[in-house]
């Protein structure tokens, strides 16, 4: 870290010289190790779980008494700050402190205030604030020293200044985190609309004796491919895997565009307006759905996990698409899965045998037009609550790169 001027009374010192700097030890193999734990043992992973948290407790594994007797394993107090100094977890950034006596795995770096000159707090908010990855030289085998970790400058104030700037950034800290709060649940109630809306509409539609259809009567379910094949080679089709659906906009997001020799043969065919609907765990529960619309030379193909649902004629794209987008729809799907664990899927026979009401098409329009307005009202309260929520975090960085530059 470049050294800056530090206010009056303030002064540069190495991390090893204010605090004990040590790693854990190697992780007891087998999992009988864990079974009827009582003693914490932290791994890398606890901290993925959290990223950053300052009281890390019982949320770790647990090992047994034969570990801790027959495996020299290195154990650290309440309060040491913790941090991943080996592996792809040091590109993270995670930081964490115990809130509990427990044993470290070797893959972390402990870092012990000296608490006669240095609050474990400031250091863990300092340790927070610094990027130990510029240091890492080789980012396909990431890796920190620990003489490196010892090394690092470290700008201390006495410790009355200390614990104020400690207050301070969690005073500050605190109304980040209600922020937050906030936000979660504004998304949450935005992204609640378009399920209750969609299951009003339905229930008053049945409520009002609108007729109901099974699904495979107002469109083709997998419709045949039949015909479809007469097309050259080398014309460009859009192609759209499942990682290409977005589940929570229930759009196409980046779909791809390939020659049609590559992709006639093992995928699903669909045209536009045809409607996708994931068919497989999790990516059905997840809510991947979309309209195919906008294809290049007006035919698509894509995963072999999407079931293809062809309006018939007086029946909107839309109109389907607004019904199998609905939770209650997906939670009827998920309970006649069938397959084994893991490779579980929705059945063509379930999506051909649901009942959909289906009024006159003025009225799908309609309606269709009110939700798609509404739609996207949604969109743009999530795209407004997103934006908010990275001014919001950018703000923690703020504040840290005041109080370590003496500005807080």
């Amino acid at each position: 870290m470049e050294r800056y001027e530090l206010p009056k009374g303030w002064r540069w010192v190495k991390l090893g010289e204010v605090a004990e700097v040590f790693s854990g030890s190697s992780a007891p193999q087998g999992q009988f190790f864990f079974e009827k734990g009582l003693y914490p043992f932290v791994r890398v992973q606890d901290l993925g779980r959290y990223g950053r948290t300052k009281n890390l407790s019982d949320t770790i594994d647990k090992i047994n008494e034969f570990a801790v007797k027959n495996y020299r394993l290195k154990r650290a107090s309440k309060g040491t700050i913790l941090f991943p100094k080996s592996g792809a977890a040091i590109l993270t950034n995670n930081r964490a402190m115990l809130g509990i006596d427990a044993y470290i795995v070797s893959h972390l770096a402990a870092v012990k205030a000296i608490e006669s000159v240095a609050l474990a707090d400031f250091l863990y908010y300092w340790l927070c604030y610094f990027d130990l990855r510029r240091f890492i030289e080789n980012e396909a085998y990431p890796s920190l020293k620990l003489s490196k970790i010892k090394s690092l400058q470290v700008p201390l104030p006495p410790l009355p200044e200390q614990r104020r700037i400690v207050a301070r950034i969690e005073e500050l800290i605190s109304r980040i985190e209600e922020a937050k709060r906030l936000r979660r649940a504004a998304r949450e109630e935005a992204e609640a609309i378009m399920p209750a809306t969609l299951s009003q509409i339905y229930a008053r539609m049945k409520e009002r004796g609108v007729v109901l259809k099974p699904l495979g009567e107002v469109c083709e379910v997998n419709p045949s491919r039949k015909g479809e094949t007469n097309y050259p080679d080398d014309m460009m089709v859009t192609f759209v895997p499942m990682s290409a659906v977005d589940g929570e906009l229930g759009a196409i997001g980046a779909p791809e565009e390939r020659p049609f020799a590559k992709v006639k043969k093992g995928y699903t065919w669909f045209v536009e307006n045809d409607v996708l609907f994931a068919k497989i765990t999790p990516c059905m529960q997840n809510g991947k759905a979309a309209i195919a619309k906008d294809l290049l030379n007006g035919v698509g193909f894509g995963s072999t996990e999407f079931h293809v649902l062809r309006p018939r004629v007086g029946v909107l794209p839309e109109w389907i698409y607004f019904f199998v987008r609905q939770p209650s729809f997906r939670r009827l799907a998920e309970a006649n899965f069938t397959g084994s664990v893991g490779q579980q899927r929705v059945p063509e026979s379930f999506m051909k045998s649901q009942e959909i009401p289906l009024p006159s098409l003025d009225e799908q329009r309609r309606i269709v037009t009110h939700l798609d307005h509404l739609q996207a009202k949604v969109r743009e309260l999530r795209r407004l609550e997103e934006e908010t929520e990275r001014e919001i975090e950018a703000m923690t960085s703020a504040i840290l790169d005041k109080a370590f530059q003496g500005e807080l």
